[in-house]
């Protein structure tokens, strides 16, 4: 690469309900379950990787327990090997990775397979499935003349069919209750197929299709688009990649990595680096577009985003991805490495991948084709991780697991901006490359108290550390090069407990309880600067199930009415305490129709660098007051303040989930959500210093009196610098008449809501295949901010840098014999630039077409070929160049908007996924 720096690379879901399903297929070899001892009991499993299908068929004859799976969900998937001697649900699990697909057990131990989608509420719905039934393998021999059509029937309502399925090992994000879920909020899942299919390399380009998520903030894009000349630029030098749930901030949204906290990246903490996660190491993604601090704490006040690592193959996957942009720039290679091994009691698996991309110049676009020499509009890439884990049962109550992993992105950019006049405009590029490594790992321990406590009660303790180092390799800049700086150290050190369990059953269902404790220790270290923020945080949590009409005591009216309650208390070492409630409702007034809501309070403590007020500095400054005189008061600036209280939010959301029995394959959702989110920590917006004591929206940050000591003290421990140059005569701090607060305080406030939606219908024809039709997004009815209380509240809706009032995502997709073709269109609504003008410029909307072709060939051919997937994707198929934004980074002349669209245009890839 040119001028020195290294050249690093070359080159809705469909919720499958059971309301009248038009046909499953049961794979069983006993009518009746299976006795508690063949449950617990290891059995020889030998399945071989093969179609999903046919796997959970071989399994049942294996195991002799009743497996239901409707086949609009485990047809055209395709299952791993399994062998050894397990238990069976192990062995069941297993079969399932990579489905995205769980199972849920009845009371009589049958099985159904349910979609990550559905783990909530199913069972009422089960006793309309149609199933086609084997009775046992004796049987199945006996029948083999007969075709499998003449084995299908339709369940009655007997009570035995229609008993309570209670689910198994699921913990679904926003809840600490296995087989509860966050009941009244809405979990969007996406297994790791769905991505693959859509042509994603890499997780933030997959957020950043999520109509929920907003771009704006910490991102590689508006890393490289302002050049430094923003907060998101200047706290980003390494170009990483936050999440930006409900556009409130990247700190506002809680990233979790398998339900554990990272450390935080940037130059100030103030996002979590989703780009260090790879790909080929996640089994599924799980968003809460809800409140959450009483479960999980500081940051969910938008919402949490849990990233699920696969842990249970036996076998090999190799993964291989070729992508370009057809404009030029942005090569992209991807290869990921899986193995698995299961045996008595345990498991084990490693993840490797490695992937690579080019920059963007700002040369090969049209729409940047003005600007300078040397601009990347996204920096170069290569990344390198592992991940590992395992587990081992050491008794048949007692399991230790495990996670390891580590991850290095190195990335370069070069970033060319000329000055405006009258400044001289012979400023050279600059150029920067960088390295981040992540690197952690938990261990846990899962004691399952059997039936001493109603017989489902189990404790887990897991500890965990993550560490994250930034390092600048280099940096040119006016003909200097720093070389091998270290920015940033980041820690996190955790420990959780957790149990949870059935305190005693009402005539609805098991009222189920989880109580636990939390301690993190965060560690935050500039070796440049020599400074160190640390801070310890202790909690203690509980949360309460309880279903008051199920099953047993449903009446007309109220089919299923569930409660769910939980509160959390948080103690930090550096501010204070916080304790916040969240209560839901789901009503059920027939089935197929869920009613939910939810009402929470969350909260955002501050960063740690936010408490830190050594590089503030108090200045004398002349203002004019009120009268058209003056007065000389102390100003005080910087980043910093000790006085930070955290940032807190009312959130409430109501909505519902629509799967009508009269016309299976139809879902329809939507929720309403409303977030008040006060004592947002920002500095104060003053455009002029010296008509400080004239606008009103600041006169809360004005002691115009002072006490002398006070003022003495503030200056004693900020310092003194005195603008000679503009206070004639000079004067002394001691003449001082008002004091000006200027650092950082708790004194904005957002207020936001919205609708998201989506609708999608699965339609499954006897010849032609299966067609899934989709369409989802969501609506913001308002987004106003307020900058200090004293402010008018200003609507920041469809404003540049600020979310819109519609994003919307549909599509069609077709599966037919392991052949799937995906259409997918995204909409991005239309809004004004009041930057580059102040009257507002109209910024059109913006619409893209994604095409994608699947084909799995399962167990169609033989040989190497079998259990092979061949994926082409063109992202952007129309080659759609964004709207024209006049450049927001002075004379670069790149003239679009990194926050709402990407500068890519048309992207092919190539993509196999072959298991072994």
């Amino acid at each position: 690469m040119e001028n020195g720096i290294k050249k690093i690379a070359s080159g809705p879901r469909m919720r499958s309900k059971f309301l009248g399903a038009v046909s499953a297929v049961v794979l069983s070899m006993t009518p009746y379950g299976v006795s508690a001892q063949a449950e617990e009991a290891s059995q020889k499993i030998d399945i071989g990787a093969q179609s999903l299908q046919s796997a959970l068929l071989k399994f049942s004859e294996q195991t002799d327990i009743v497996v239901v799976a409707p086949s609009a969900l485990v047809k055209n998937k395709t299952a791993p090997k399994v062998v050894g001697n397990l238990p069976p649900y192990q062995a069941l699990s297993r079969l399932l990775v990579g489905s995205g697909l769980k199972y849920a057990r009845g009371a009589d131990g049958e099985i159904t397979i349910v979609s990550s989608a559905d783990q909530i509420g199913i069972a009422a719905n089960a006793s309309s499935t149609q199933l086609a039934m084997y009775q046992n393998s004796e049987q199945q021999n006996d029948a083999t003349s007969n075709s499998q059509d003449q084995a299908v029937r339709q369940t009655g309502n007997s009570q035995e069919e229609e008993d309570l399925m209670e689910l198994q090992e699921i913990i679904v994000t926003g809840s600490h209750i296995r087989g509860a879920g966050a009941v009244g909020s809405k979990v969007f899942t996406y297994d790791r197929s769905e991505i693959d299919l859509q042509g994603f390399a890499t997780l933030p380009d997959f957020m950043r299709s999520l109509p929920q998520n907003f771009n704006g903030g910490f991102s590689e894009s508006t890393a490289a688009q302002f050049g430094g000349s923003s907060a998101a630029s200047r706290g980003n030098l390494v170009m990483g990649s936050g999440v930006n749930l409900r556009g409130l901030g990247n700190t506002s949204t809680l990233v979790l990595l398998d339900g554990q906290r990272l450390s935080p990246a940037g130059s100030d903490g103030s996002f979590v680096d989703i780009s260090m996660i790879p790909l080929a190491a996640i089994e599924s993604i799980e968003v809460l577009a809800d409140g959450a601090s009483a479960t999980y704490g500081s940051d969910a006040v938008g919402g949490v985003v849990n990233y699920k690592v696969r842990k249970d193959y036996d076998g090999a996957e190799t993964r291989m991805r070729y992508g370009f942009a057809t404009q030029g720039g942005l090569e992209e290679i991807q290869v990921g490495q899986t193995f698995g091994r299961a045996w008595d009691d345990g498991h084990a698996l490693i993840t490797g991948e490695y992937g690579s991309r080019d920059a963007l110049d700002a040369k090969d676009r049209p729409f940047s084709e003005d600007a300078p020499e040397f601009n990347h509009l996204l920096p170069e890439h290569e990344r390198y991780s592992i991940f590992a884990t395992g587990g081992q049962k050491l008794a048949d109550n007692l399991e230790v697991s495990t996670k390891a992993y580590f991850s290095r992105r190195d990335s370069a950019r070069l970033v060319n901006q000329p000055r405006p006049a009258p400044l001289p405009p012979a400023i050279p590029f600059s150029s920067l490359t960088s390295a981040t490594k992540q690197y952690g790992g938990t261990l846990g321990v899962t004691v399952d108290l059997g039936d001493t406590i109603n017989n489902d009660w189990r404790i887990k303790v897991v500890g965990g550390y993550n560490r994250l180092d930034t390092n600048i390799e280099t940096f040119e800049f006016a003909a200097q090069t720093v070389t091998g700086t270290t920015i940033r150290e980041s820690e996190t050190t955790s420990l959780d407990a957790l149990a949870d369990g059935t305190i005693f059953t009402l005539p609805g269902g098991k009222v189920k309880l989880a109580v636990g404790g939390h301690y993190r220790e965060e560690d935050f270290f500039n070796p440049t600067a020599m400074t160190r923020f640390d801070r310890n945080v202790k909690a203690a949590f509980g949360e309460l199930f309880v279903p008051l009409v199920g099953e047993d005591n449903r009446m007309p009216g109220v089919e299923k009415l569930e409660v769910s309650m939980a509160l959390r208390y948080e103690d930090y070492s550096d501010f204070g305490n916080t304790t916040d409630p969240k209560i839901g409702v789901k009503w059920s007034p027939f089935e197929g129709l869920n009613l939910r809501g939810t009402y929470s309070t969350s909260f955002r403590a501050p960063l740690l660098t936010e408490l830190d007020d050594s590089a503030n500095f108090a200045f004398l400054l002349n203002a004019t007051n009120a009268q058209g005189g003056s007065n000389v008061l102390v100003a005080l600036a910087g980043d910093g303040n000790p006085a930070l209280q955290p940032e807190s939010a009312d959130i409430w959301t109501a909505g519902f989930d629509f799967s009508p029995a009269a016309l299976s394959g139809l879902n329809v959702s939507a929720t309403y959500f409303s977030i008040e989110y006060k004592d947002r920590i920002l500095a104060p917006p003053f455009i002029s210093l010296f008509s400080i004591l004239t606008d009103p929206t600041l006169a809360e940050l004005i002691d115009l009196n002072a006490p002398d000591a006070e003022t003495q003290a503030m200056i004693d421990r900020y310092g003194q610098f005195n603008f000679t140059t503009f206070i004639p005569p000079l004067r002394d701090f001691s003449d001082a008449d008002a004091v000006f607060r200027g650092f950082v305080s708790n004194i904005a406030r957002t207020e936001t809501s919205g609708i998201d939606f989506s609708a999608s219908y699965a339609l499954e024809t006897v010849d032609s295949g299966t067609f899934n039709f989709s369409v989802g997004g969501t609506y913001l009815l308002d987004f106003m901010q307020q900058v200090t209380a004293s402010a008018p509240a200003q609507d920041a809706l469809n404003v540049i840098q600020n979310p819109v009032d519609l994003r919307l995502n549909g599509g069609v997709s077709w599966t037919l014999e392991g052949f799937t073709a995906s259409v997918r269109l995204s909409h991005i609504d239309g809004y004004t630039d009041n930057i580059s003008d102040p009257d507002g410029v109209p910024v059109d909307s913006w619409t893209t077409t994604d095409l994608s072709l699947r084909y799995n060939t399962g167990d169609r051919f033989g040989g190497w070929l079998d259990n092979t997937s061949f994926v082409v994707s063109a992202r952007n198929l129309f080659d759609q160049n964004p709207p024209f934004v006049q450049s927001l980074r002075q004379n670069s002349e790149v003239n679009y908007d990194p926050n709402a669209h990407s500068p890519e245009g048309r992207v092919l890839s190539f993509n196999i996924v072959k298991q072994w």
